[in-house]
């Protein structure tokens, strides 16, 4: 991702954080471009890190709100979300960078906005405990912090998302 990508995504998700603008995203084709995204084979080795974060954070965004969560599910967002975690998140892929514990929260946290609470409950129980723990672990640092935030994300986010899997 060139410099001035970086700063024109940065803005969007600046502009797409105040829940109010999504249903203009949506409108404008964001959440088929966010998938799309996603979407791309396993052998594309220029997508860095930063790349999929920000292409889960577009999801996360849009998936804050009511349109959003419509449109990434007429889309199929749930199971291309699945694909790209068995491709990008599986165990064989990860690594004990933190870079990867951040997508992987920010995939969780998106996977929950977008699933229904019981459709959640059936995954694999060590999903669910990984995916509880990581974000868990994040919202008790963003209180901790002085501006409530861990990265780009404010606690109300975390436990946004924790609240779907009760």
């Amino acid at each position: 991702m060139s410099s001035t990508q970086a700063v024109v995504f940065t803005w969007t998700q600046s502009i797409m954080d105040v829940i109010p603008f999504v249903p203009f995203f949506v409108k404008t084709g964001y959440p088929e471009a966010a998938l799309e995204w996603l979407s791309i084979e396993p052998n594309e080795p220029m997508i860095s890190i930063r790349s999929w974060r920000e292409s889960l954070d577009f999801v996360h965004n849009l998936a804050r709100h009511e349109s959003g969560v419509k449109a990434l599910n007429q889309l199929g967002a749930i199971s291309i979300l699945k694909t790209w975690k068995g491709r990008y998140l599986s165990e064989s892929t990860l690594s004990n960078d933190e870079n990867y514990e951040d997508l992987r929260v920010v995939y969780y946290m998106s996977y929950a906005l977008l699933l229904e609470p019981t459709l959640l409950k059936r995954e694999h129980p060590m999903d669910l405990q990984l995916a509880l723990d990581d974000i868990l672990d994040r919202a008790v640092q963003a209180f901790q912090s002085t501006s409530l935030h861990y990265g780009p994300y404010h606690v109300s986010e975390f436990w946004t998302a924790l609240a779907r899997f009760t």
